[in-house]
């Protein structure tokens, strides 16, 4: 089954018979680690990504970078709520910019990242912020500038087995994180990112 990260770990909790869980995030899987729900010690990121904006394909609007998100003349961008990853992802980035405040009226909450995309190219937002890897698949949308490299959040896509998993399962995973990455990073994902190395006092 598909969906957002978040919607999918909730099924999980209520007892969907899901033997594999890849989220675009790490703290879906954390969240259903932590309730027992994983087998201990078989999650491991598989690739990662990163943020673009996208406009629709005949728009006015000038985009020369950040900044621009913030004029006037764009009336409404589309994005996921909090809870879902790329929501989690775009608004921190936004707010570490300092414009999420003045852009909270105009945006358009969606579903999901490909409900993100669809919502510009219907012609419900002037622009989104979306995966990279969604922005390629777009067919009445155009990329209107990436995110700069420096400013780029943490994207880990991480798989994960659930205590249901059997050979199978395994094998997919494996296959996920070995010889599955090529055909990711084909498909235009990133490696998975390095892990976070924890504090030291």
């Amino acid at each position: 089954m598909f969906g957002a990260s978040n919607e999918l770990a909730s099924q999980i909790e209520a007892g969907a018979p899901v033997e594999v869980f890849l989220a675009a995030d790490e703290e879906s899987v954390t969240r259903l680690g932590s309730e027992g729900l994983l087998l201990e010690g078989s999650a491991v990121p598989f690739a990662g990504n990163r943020l673009v904006v996208v406009c629709s394909a005949g728009t006015s609007v000038r985009f020369g970078g950040p900044d621009d998100l913030a004029q006037p003349a764009l009336r409404r961008l589309a994005l996921p709520g909090e809870a879902v990853p790329l929501g989690r992802y775009a608004r921190g980035w936004l707010a570490r910019r300092g414009i999420l405040a003045e852009l909270a009226e105009r945006i358009v909450v969606t579903q999901n990242a490909p409900a993100t995309l669809a919502a510009v190219e219907l012609g419900q937002a002037d622009a989104a912020i979306v995966y990279a890897t969604d922005a390629l698949a777009a067919r009445r949308a155009r990329i209107a500038f990436e995110i700069p490299a420096a400013e780029q959040p943490r994207i880990a896509y991480v798989g994960a087995l659930t205590r249901r998993a059997g050979p199978t399962a395994r094998a997919f995973l494996d296959f996920v994180r070995g010889p599955g990455t090529a055909v990711l990073e084909a498909a235009g994902f990133r490696p998975a990112p390095a892990p976070v190395e924890p504090d030291t006092p």
